[in-house]
C-alpha cells in the first residue's frame, strides 16, 4: 500500500514544532528568574507571619526550589528540553508549584493566604509559555489537586469559611489560565502557520517573478531577434517589388502589374508591423528615446490632415481641421507624435462609415496643448473603454470580425504619448462617436531625461514629414551598405499612411472589359479586399468574378447572378460562412451550386460534415491560388 506524503505540510508542522520551542525556552528563561528573584524575597513574609519552629522548613523548600531553578538555567539549553520543552516547563512549574503547596502545610493548610502563590504560579505560566491543551489541563489540573487533597487529608482546618473561599478563587484561576492557554496556543499556531504559509506564498511568488522576469527578457530578446530576422527577406522582397514596379526589367502590364503592387502593399504592412513589435520590445526595456525639438504643432498637424484627407474622402468621410491655440510652438518627437495621430485617424477611419466625419482639434492653455481626434462612427461602449489601450485587445473581437487589425496601435500610442510625458483619455457612445484626447505639456521639464535627447534646432515648418524622411534615407544610403536598413528607410514614408489606406479603401474588384465573354460566374464572398483581388486575378481569365463582404450580400448577389461556384471564407461580419452554406443548402434552387470553403482554422470540414450542411470542398489559408484555380474549373466542370 502506498502512502501520500505532503512534504509542505510536514515542514509546516516541523518549523511549528521549532517555533514552539523556542517560545517556551524564552518563558522558561524568564519563569526562572522570576523564581530566584521572588522565592528567596518571599522568605521576608516567612519571617514576618510563619511560625517560628516551621522557618528552617520554609527556608530549605526555598533553597531547593531556587537550586533546581539554577539547574533548569542550564537545562534550557539542551537538545532534551527543546525536543520535549512543554512537559519540561510543565514540570518545572509544578515543582515550583509543589514548593508553595508544601509551605502551606505549615502555613495553616486550606486556609492559608499562601495559596495566592499558586495563583501567581498559574498566571505566570499563562503569560510565559504557550502549552497545548493537553500539557495546560493536565499541570493545573494537577497543582490544584496537589493543594487540595494531601491539606484536606493531612491538616487541620482552622478557618473552614477561609479554605472554601481560597479553594473557589485557585478552582476559579486554574480554569482561567487553562482556557486562556487553550485559546492562545490555538491563535499562536493558526497566525504563525498562516505567516509561515504566506512566507513560502511569497518565495515561491519570488521565485516565480524572477523567472517570469528571465522569461519576458528572453521573449524581448526574441522579438527583437526575430524581426530583425524578418527584416531582412522583407527587405529584399520590398526591393524586388521596387525594381519591377519601376519596369527596370521591362515594362509591366496593368494584369502584371496589380499582383506586385499587392506584394509590395503587404511586404510594407508587415514592415510596419514589425516596426510596431519593435518599439513595443523598446518601451518594454526603456530602450526607446524621443527625438524631440521645438515645433509648431498646428502647421505640423494641419499638413498631416491635409495629406489624409484624399484617403478618407476615397471612403465618403469629411475631415476637417480645427485650432483653437494662440501659441503654437511644443516641443514633440515629430515621427513618434505622427504614428499616434496616424493610428487615432486609421481607427476613426475604419469604425466611421460613408458621410460621417472625422474632426481633429487643437486646444489648450498656457501648461498644455490638447489635441482631440473626434468622429461619427460606432463608438464603444464604457466597459470596452476601459480596455482600449490593453495590448492585442480589439473591440470587435467576435469570431465574425468585421475590421482587421492586431490591436497593438492604441497601445502603442499611449506608451508613446507617455514617453512624451503626456496622456491619452477616450471617450465613446455607442452609435454616436468616439473622442481620442492626447494632452501634452509645453516645456521639456516634463520629459524623463534619460529617455529623451533635445534638439536645440526646431523642423523647418515649411518642408513636409517626408522630405525631412527622404533626406534621412538618403544619408543612410550613402552610409549604410546593408540592404535591409536601406530598403527599411525607404519604404518608412511608403507606410506612413498604410493602414489609413486599407481603413479607407473600399474598391474590392474592378470590372474587366470582357467579362461578359465567360460563360460562368464565380460569386466571392470574403471581407478582406486583398484577398478578394487575389482570387479575382486568379479566376478571371476562366470565369467573370462578382464579390460581396459577407454573406448576407452573397445571398442577393446569388439570386442576380446565378453563378456557378461560390467560393466564401469562414469568418464574415453580419453573415459568416457557415451560415451561408447552410442557407444555400436548404434552399432547393441554390443547393446544386457548389460550394468552395475557405478557412485558417483547424476542423472546420468535420463541423459542417455535423451540422449537416457540408460544403463541396475545402481549402486551407494560406492557399495556392494554382490549386484554387484548379479546383474551381473541376467543380464547375471548365
Amino acid at each position: 500500500m502506498s502512502v501520500h506524503f505532503n512534504t509542505e505540510a510536514f515542514n509546516l508542522l516541523a518549523s511549528w514544532e521549532i517555533e514552539l520551542a523556542q517560545r517556551n525556552t524564552k518563558g522558561a528563561r524568564v519563569a526562572i528568574y522570576l523564581v530566584m528573584l521572588l522565592y528567596p524575597l518571599f522568605g521576608i513574609l516567612d519571617y514576618l507571619v510563619a511560625p517560628k519552629h516551621a522557618l528552617p522548613y520554609l527556608l530549605i523548600d526555598r533553597f531547593i526550589v531556587v537550586l533546581l531553578s539554577v539547574f533548569m538555567l542550564w537545562f534550557i539549553k539542551t537538545k532534551r528540553f527543546k525536543q520535549y520543552n512543554e512537559l519540561f516547563s510543565a514540570l518545572y512549574m509544578f515543582v515550583v508549584g509543589a514548593g508553595i503547596t508544601f509551605m502551606i502545610g505549615f502555613m495553616g493548610g486550606l486556609s492559608s493566604h499562601y495559596y495566592a502563590g499558586l495563583s501567581l504560579v498559574m498566571l505566570g505560566c499563562g503569560l510565559l509559555y504557550t502549552w497545548s491543551k493537553r500539557i495546560s489541563v493536565y499541570t493545573h489540573s494537577a497543582t490544584f489537586l496537589l493543594w487540595l487533597f494531601p491539606n484536606l487529608m493531612l491538616i487541620d482546618i482552622p478557618d473552614l469559611f477561609a479554605a472554601i473561599s481560597n479553594g473557589f478563587f485557585l478552582f476559579g484561576t486554574s480554569c482561567i489560565v487553562i482556557i486562556g492557554q487553550i485559546f492562545n496556543y490555538q491563535r499562536v499556531k493558526s497566525q504563525y502557520l498562516t505567516q509561515l504559509d504566506l512566507s513560502y506564498t511569497q518565495k515561491e511568488l519570488y521565485g516565480a517573478h524572477k523567472e517570469l522576469k528571465q522569461v519576458d527578457a528572453f521573449k524581448s530578446r526574441f522579438f527583437a531577434n526575430i524581426t530583425h530576422e524578418l527584416k531582412t527577406p522583407l527587405a529584399l522582397i520590398l526591393s524586388s517589388t521596387e525594381f519591377l514596379l519601376r519596369d527596370e526589367f521591362g515594362a509591366l502590364q496593368s494584369a502584371q502589374r496589380s499582383p506586385i503592387q499587392q506584394v509590395q502593399k503587404h511586404g510594407v504592412k508587415l514592415l510596419k508591423l514589425i516596426n510596431d513589435l519593435l518599439d513595443l520590445t523598446k518601451l518594454e526595456e526603456s530602450s526607446l528615446k524621443l527625438k524631440v525639438s521645438e515645433s509648431d504643432i498646428c502647421a505640423w498637424s494641419s499638413t498631416l490632415v491635409e495629406e489624409i484627407k484624399p484617403l478618407a474622402l476615397r471612403k465618403g468621410i469629411n475631415v476637417v481641421f480645427e485650432s483653437e491655440l494662440t501659441d503654437h510652438h511644443l516641443y514633440f518627437d515629430p515621427e513618434r507624435l505622427e504614428r499616434v495621430l496616424v493610428n487615432l485617424l486609421s481607427n476613426a477611419t475604419k469604425f466611421t462609415d460613408k458621410a460621417g466625419q472625422i474632426t481633429i482639434k487643437l486646444w489648450g492653455d498656457e501648461q498644455q496643448v490638447k489635441l482631440s481626434v473626434i468622429d461619427t462612427g460606432r463608438g464603444f461602449t464604457e466597459e470596452q473603454g476601459k480596455a482600449l489601450f490593453d495590448r492585442f485587445y480589439q473591440t470587435d473581437m467576435g469570431a465574425n470580425r468585421k475590421y482587421g487589425g492586431t490591436g497593438i496601435g492604441l497601445s502603442l500610442s499611449k506608451e508613446l504619448v507617455e514617453l512624451h510625458g503626456g496622456t491619452i483619455v477616450a471617450f465613446g457612445e455607442p452609435e454616436v462617436g468616439a473622442t481620442f484626447t492626447i494632452s501634452l505639456y509645453r516645456g521639456t521639464e516634463h520629459f524623463d531625461q534619460d529617455r529623451v535627447s533635445i534638439l536645440q534646432d526646431p523642423l523647418p515648418q515649411e518642408a513636409p514629414i517626408e522630405s525631412s524622411e527622404a533626406k534621412t534615407a538618403q544619408n543612410s544610403y550613402k552610409e549604410e551598405s546593408d540592404i535591409t536598413k536601406v530598403i527599411a528607410l525607404k519604404a518608412e514614408s511608403d507606410m506612413r499612411f498604410v493602414e489609413l489606406e486599407e481603413a479607407s479603401d473600399r474598391r474590392v474588384v474592378e470590372r474587366d472589359q470582357d467579362e461578359d465573354q465567360r460563360q460562368q460566374t464565380v460569386l466571392i464572398a470574403e471581407d478582406n479586399p486583398d484577398i478578394t483581388r487575389l482570387l479575382h486575378i486568379g479566376l478571371r481569365r476562366h470565369f467573370k468574378v462578382v464579390a460581396a463582404e459577407n454573406g448576407l450580400k452573397a445571398l442577393e448577389l446569388v439570386e442576380r447572378f446565378s453563378p456557378a461556384l461560390i467560393i466564401t471564407d469562414l469568418m464574415m461580419p453580419e453573415m459568416d460562412g457557415m451560415e451561408l452554406t447552410k442557407k444555400l443548402k436548404s434552399e432547393p434552387k441554390y443547393n446544386q451550386i457548389p460550394v468552395l470553403m475557405l478557412s485558417a482554422r483547424d476542423g472546420i470540414e468535420q463541423e459542417m460534415k455535423l451540422a449537416g450542411y457540408p460544403a463541396n470542398a475545402y481549402m486551407a489559408k494560406p492557399f495556392s491560388t494554382r490549386s484554387l484555380c484548379k479546383l474551381a474549373k473541376e467543380l464547375t466542370n471548365v
